[in-house]
């Protein structure tokens, strides 16, 4: 399957996920503070932007299709880094080792939290009222955010087939058993590992993350959900730090 992309830029290569019915122009103003110095890969994943339309949305089928995506485009150990639900799909991509390190902007690894806090909106996105489910849903990510999070926010077009695929397995799985499809993953975890938060975080979600036995985390309270909108530079500064250090230990 040919995801769509964009290639630009030559240097070690950084692969860019976004989030869930976003695509890959939440990246661009990161890209092209990047591009001048690394090799950026820009990726609509399956059912988004210009990508096809699989069926699979779930993490698992869409970090199957990443890995496939890298071994076709020749990009060997690339710097991942994904947004939200991207950076989801990059964890478990990272988990196999098929990439230098993985950078995680704004999402949470406690899945039992998330569940709990999607599991109000679980009727209204199975029943008739799916977008204004998912609008309601969107709105909690409101808060403070800067004029160009709040165009991202606006530009979102859930489609029910794509969101309740990604969803479907939060919804129909224990938390006890999502926690447990996790943590194992975290505490074996191959690869150095960037969390960055555009909030203060629970306890919880920081215990999660420094299960990882090579991790930052760093919190940028005030930037909400779109960091990588709300602060581009300080996201691309960021990236390119963290990608410099990993190729000289590499």
């Amino acid at each position: 399957m040919q995801l769509a992309h964009d290639d630009t830029g030559s240097g070690p290569a950084i692969v860019f996920l976004h989030g869930i019915t976003s695509d890959r122009s939440s990246w661009q103003p990161v890209v092209d503070l990047l591009a001048d110095r690394f090799r950026c890969v820009n990726v609509d994943l399956a059912g988004h932007g210009e990508s096809p339309r699989t069926g699979a949305y779930d993490v698992f089928s869409q970090a199957e299709s990443i890995g496939a995506f890298l071994a076709e485009q020749g990009l060997d150990q690339p710097l991942l880094v994904g947004h939200s639900y991207g950076a989801f799909v990059a964890t478990l991509v990272g988990a196999s080792g098929a990439v230098r390190g993985v950078v995680n902007v704004d999402q949470e690894l406690d899945t039992a939290a998330f569940k709990e806090r999607v599991a109000p909106y679980e009727a209204g996105l199975r029943g008739a009222d799916f977008e204004s489910a998912f609008i309601d849903f969107a709105a909690t990510l409101r808060a403070d955010l800067v004029p160009a999070e709040r165009r991202e926010l606006a530009a979102l077009r859930p489609d029910r087939e794509v969101v309740l695929g990604v969803w479907g397995t939060v919804f129909d799985t224990p938390a006890a058993d999502l926690v447990a499809m996790v943590e194992p993953a975290l505490s074996s975890y191959p690869v150095p590992y960037l969390a960055v938060y555009g909030d203060l975080i629970s306890a919880e979600e920081r215990r999660l993350a420094e299960l990882i036995p090579d991790v930052e985390v760093e919190e940028w309270p005030g930037l909400g959900h779109f960091v990588m909108l709300a602060d581009p530079q300080r996201t691309a500064d960021r990236i390119a730090g963290f990608a410099t250090a990993e190729e000289q230990q590499g």
